[in-house]
Protein backbone atom coordinates (compact mmCIF):
# COMPACT_ATOMS: atom_id res chain seq x y z
CA UNK A 1 0.00 0.00 0.00
CA UNK A 2 2.71 2.30 1.00
CA UNK A 3 4.51 1.48 -2.75
CA UNK A 4 1.21 2.77 -5.10
CA UNK A 5 0.79 5.73 -2.17
CA UNK A 6 4.58 6.96 -3.05
CA UNK A 7 4.63 6.42 -6.67
CA UNK A 8 1.21 7.98 -6.71
CA UNK A 9 2.71 11.19 -4.78
CA UNK A 10 5.66 11.11 -7.50
CA UNK A 11 3.61 10.96 -10.36
CA UNK A 12 1.81 14.43 -9.30
CA UNK A 13 4.93 16.57 -7.97
CA UNK A 14 6.26 15.17 -11.64
CA UNK A 15 2.78 16.48 -13.61
CA UNK A 16 2.63 19.74 -11.66
CA UNK A 17 6.25 20.04 -12.30
CA UNK A 18 6.21 20.00 -16.24
CA UNK A 19 2.39 22.20 -16.06
CA UNK A 20 2.90 25.63 -17.08
CA UNK A 21 3.64 28.12 -14.32
CA UNK A 22 0.52 30.31 -15.94
CA UNK A 23 -2.93 29.70 -16.27
CA UNK A 24 -3.57 32.26 -19.30
CA UNK A 25 -3.13 30.68 -22.71
CA UNK A 26 0.12 32.12 -24.27
CA UNK A 27 -0.85 31.21 -27.70
CA UNK A 28 -4.11 33.74 -28.83
CA UNK A 29 -6.05 33.67 -32.04
CA UNK A 30 -7.36 36.86 -33.80
CA UNK A 31 -10.10 37.06 -35.69
CA UNK A 32 -11.10 40.00 -38.18
CA UNK A 33 -14.12 39.84 -40.06
CA UNK A 34 -15.90 42.32 -42.57
CA UNK A 35 -19.74 42.42 -42.34
CA UNK A 36 -22.71 44.45 -44.18
CA UNK A 37 -25.89 42.94 -43.32
CA UNK A 38 -28.16 45.18 -45.20
CA UNK A 39 -27.92 46.88 -48.68
CA UNK A 40 -24.61 46.73 -51.16
CA UNK A 41 -22.38 48.44 -49.48
CA UNK A 42 -18.60 46.99 -49.14
CA UNK A 43 -16.56 47.54 -46.07
CA UNK A 44 -13.15 46.12 -45.91
CA UNK A 45 -10.66 46.26 -43.19
CA UNK A 46 -6.99 46.72 -44.08
CA UNK A 47 -3.51 47.70 -42.10
CA UNK A 48 -4.91 45.86 -39.34
CA UNK A 49 -1.42 45.07 -36.75
CA UNK A 50 -1.93 43.46 -33.32
CA UNK A 51 0.59 43.66 -30.38
CA UNK A 52 0.37 41.13 -27.14
CA UNK A 53 1.77 41.96 -23.95
CA UNK A 54 2.88 40.74 -20.57
CA UNK A 55 0.98 43.86 -19.12
CA UNK A 56 -2.78 45.09 -18.88
CA UNK A 57 -1.94 48.44 -20.86
CA UNK A 58 1.29 47.12 -22.84
CA UNK A 59 3.30 49.77 -21.03
CA UNK A 60 6.85 49.64 -22.11
CA UNK A 61 8.27 48.77 -19.19
CA UNK A 62 6.86 45.13 -20.44
CA UNK A 63 7.38 42.15 -23.16
CA UNK A 64 5.49 42.11 -25.84
CA UNK A 65 5.38 40.50 -28.98
CA UNK A 66 3.92 41.84 -32.88
CA UNK A 67 1.58 39.51 -34.37
CA UNK A 68 2.12 39.96 -37.65
CA UNK A 69 5.84 40.05 -38.92
CA UNK A 70 7.91 41.98 -41.60
CA UNK A 71 4.74 44.27 -41.53
CA UNK A 72 2.32 41.83 -42.72
CA UNK A 73 -1.52 42.97 -41.80
CA UNK A 74 -4.37 41.07 -42.10
CA UNK A 75 -7.43 42.49 -43.61
CA UNK A 76 -11.03 41.32 -44.43
CA UNK A 77 -13.41 42.75 -47.66
CA UNK A 78 -17.47 42.30 -46.96
CA UNK A 79 -17.49 41.30 -50.76
CA UNK A 80 -14.50 39.16 -50.79
CA UNK A 81 -13.24 40.41 -53.79
CA UNK A 82 -9.56 40.11 -54.68
CA UNK A 83 -8.83 37.17 -53.19
CA UNK A 84 -9.66 39.23 -49.48
CA UNK A 85 -11.37 36.85 -47.18
CA UNK A 86 -15.15 38.17 -45.03
CA UNK A 87 -13.47 36.84 -42.49
CA UNK A 88 -9.96 35.71 -41.72
CA UNK A 89 -8.44 33.90 -38.52
CA UNK A 90 -4.80 33.75 -37.61
CA UNK A 91 -2.27 32.21 -34.54
CA UNK A 92 -0.45 34.72 -32.54
CA UNK A 93 2.21 32.97 -30.03
CA UNK A 94 3.78 35.51 -27.46
CA UNK A 95 5.58 32.43 -25.61
CA UNK A 96 7.03 32.52 -22.84
CA UNK A 97 5.11 35.22 -21.12
CA UNK A 98 1.23 35.08 -20.04
CA UNK A 99 -0.88 37.35 -22.18
CA UNK A 100 -1.90 39.93 -20.08
CA UNK A 101 -2.87 42.98 -22.61
CA UNK A 102 -2.49 43.98 -26.47
CA UNK A 103 -2.73 46.76 -28.90
CA UNK A 104 -4.87 46.75 -32.11
CA UNK A 105 -4.80 48.96 -35.05
CA UNK A 106 -7.50 48.37 -37.89
CA UNK A 107 -8.22 50.90 -41.12
CA UNK A 108 -11.56 50.84 -42.29
CA UNK A 109 -12.97 51.78 -45.82
CA UNK A 110 -16.37 51.69 -46.11
CA UNK A 111 -17.90 52.24 -49.84
CA UNK A 112 -21.11 53.55 -49.28
CA UNK A 113 -24.11 52.35 -52.22
CA UNK A 114 -24.31 55.97 -53.00
CA UNK A 115 -20.59 56.29 -54.02
CA UNK A 116 -19.64 58.25 -50.75
CA UNK A 117 -16.48 56.37 -49.15
CA UNK A 118 -16.06 56.92 -45.50
CA UNK A 119 -12.75 55.79 -43.92
CA UNK A 120 -12.12 54.83 -40.42
CA UNK A 121 -9.65 53.62 -38.17
CA UNK A 122 -9.76 51.59 -34.78
CA UNK A 123 -7.17 51.96 -32.33
CA UNK A 124 -7.45 49.81 -28.99
CA UNK A 125 -4.89 49.33 -25.95
CA UNK A 126 -6.84 46.70 -23.27
CA UNK A 127 -6.10 44.05 -20.71
CA UNK A 128 -6.98 40.41 -22.04
CA UNK A 129 -9.68 39.21 -19.10
CA UNK A 130 -10.38 35.05 -19.14
CA UNK A 131 -12.61 35.15 -21.99
CA UNK A 132 -10.52 37.43 -24.76
CA UNK A 133 -11.16 40.89 -26.48
CA UNK A 134 -13.90 41.66 -28.89
CA UNK A 135 -14.92 45.20 -30.69
CA UNK A 136 -16.96 46.35 -33.64
CA UNK A 137 -15.90 49.73 -35.67
CA UNK A 138 -18.38 50.83 -37.41
CA UNK A 139 -18.01 53.41 -40.72
CA UNK A 140 -20.82 55.06 -42.73
CA UNK A 141 -23.24 52.80 -42.07
CA UNK A 142 -24.70 51.26 -39.10
CA UNK A 143 -25.47 48.02 -41.20
CA UNK A 144 -21.72 47.75 -42.07
CA UNK A 145 -19.00 46.71 -39.19
CA UNK A 146 -15.14 45.26 -38.65
CA UNK A 147 -15.28 42.73 -35.86
CA UNK A 148 -11.79 42.30 -34.20
CA UNK A 149 -11.46 39.18 -32.15
CA UNK A 150 -8.88 38.11 -29.67
CA UNK A 151 -9.17 34.59 -27.94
Amino acid sequence: MNWRLTTWNCLLVLTMACAPAYASPTQRKITLSCDVTAGSDVITAQETTVTLCDTPDCSASGNSVACLSSGATIECNSAGQNGVPLSVTMPCDPAPFKVLGFYEHVDTTDYLSNGTIVYGASDVTGSLGGRGYRTNAYTGSINDSVTFIIK
